[in-house]
């Protein structure tokens, strides 16, 4: 079957003009029998593009096959690898140098693009938006293990020097913020419903049993179970007076 010779030469494009010329990709089946869910491109064009996110594309319609779910999520892994394997790295390497001043091997990379409310600079990679230290890393020293995530040692967040650079688990993440008082504590911490001060007077009154906590409770506007944990240490630990 043949389509229009019209030449696509975006990536939108092309995807509008599927759903003119070779209607929805639903009204097809997928080569497993399955139901079609989209238009997949084959790979098979030598003249292919790249989108300005990474994604493969040919201006050629025939080059596109009715797709189910389950197919297009075993393609799209193996699309990834050939990305890579295409020079697809290559280029968002150079992409990402752009916007990175490399310094000495042991001093922070400033992230110069994109950085986000959160404090982490960000761009595309992989036809999807990631972390800068995150690219980085897997620019410079490969994929990021399953389960794995990237810790700074720097504590920088947008430094993406790849030397202050390692995996972790979630669990490492956290006990790294702990032991370098990264978490916001007390009345830092965007949830807090008292003040040191506060807390330092429950403490002193639970010790010279001068008020009830029911009493601290209703004065304070917190729960019991509330005064009972500030009081004893559970809560606040480490801040105000000691119970």
């Amino acid at each position: 079957m043949t389509f229009s010779n019209k030449s696509y030469a975006t990536y939108t494009a092309v995807r509008q003009g599927l759903g003119r010329t070779r209607g929805p990709a639903s009204q097809h089946a997928c080569a497993c029998g399955q139901p079609a869910h989209e238009w997949a491109y084959d790979r098979s064009d030598p003249s292919e593009s790249f989108s300005a996110s990474g994604l493969a594309f040919s201006s050629d319609l025939s080059r596109y096959l009715p797709t189910c779910r389950s197919c297009n999520r075993g393609a799209a892994n193996v699309r990834a690898q050939e990305r890579r394997a295409a020079g697809y790295l290559d280029k968002a390497t150079e992409r990402f140098a752009k916007y990175v001043v490399e310094g000495g091997a042991t001093e922070c990379w400033p992230w110069l693009g994109t950085v986000k409310k959160n404090g982490y600079g960000q761009l595309w990679f992989n036809g999807k938006p990631d972390r800068a230290h995150r690219v980085s890393y897997q620019i410079n020293k490969g994929p990021i293990p399953d389960g794995m995530l990237i810790r700074h040692t720097c504590d920088n967040k947008v430094c993406v020097n790849p030397n202050h650079l390692l995996t972790g688990t979630p669990l490492d993440n956290a006990r790294d913020a702990i032991e370098r008082n990264l978490y916001p504590r007390g009345e830092t911490q965007g949830r807090a419903k008292l003040t040191l001060v506060q807390v330092e007077e429950i403490r002193r009154n639970w010790r010279n049993r001068t008020e009830s906590q029911r009493s601290m409770s209703d004065r304070f506007g917190v729960s019991t179970s509330c005064i009972q944990f500030v009081a004893t240490g559970n809560s606040w630990i480490g801040l105000g007076e000691s119970a």
